[in-house]
């Protein structure tokens, strides 16, 4: 099943013998939590939230990979969501060091 419209694409697949669905939505956070409704709305309950942001840091090269450790959040939505003002969101601490792992790992390979 392909779930694409005018608010996400998205694409089907198995992981590990579990069925997953990869939405993208179009940029901006109002999008962004509207498809996570509507993706809630239809039963789902794991998300995995990669992005893609901009950067202005003169450590930082088109094409980097950034992995964060924590966020600010001044998009306008998450408050609802989240109302505590002093809460500072982080990813779940063994994902992003997994993706931190990959992705020095993947930079190795593209040095050899």
């Amino acid at each position: 099943m392909k779930l694409s419209g005018w608010l996400f694409k998205s694409f089907m697949g198995v992981y590990r013998g579990k069925e997953v669905l990869v939405a993208l939505p179009y940029p901006g956070s109002p999008d962004a939590v509207a498809v996570l409704e509507v993706l809630a709305a239809m039963g789902g309950s794991v998300f995995v939230v990669v992005g893609r942001v901009g950067a202005i840091h003169p450590t930082l090269s088109v094409g980097d990979v950034f992995v964060p450790t924590w966020g600010l959040r001044e998009e306008g939505v998450s408050f609802h969501y989240v109302p505590d003002t002093d809460f500072i969101p982080k990813p779940d601490a063994e994902l992003a060091d997994a993706l931190y792992r990959r992705a020095i790992g993947l930079k190795g390979e593209e040095e050899n």
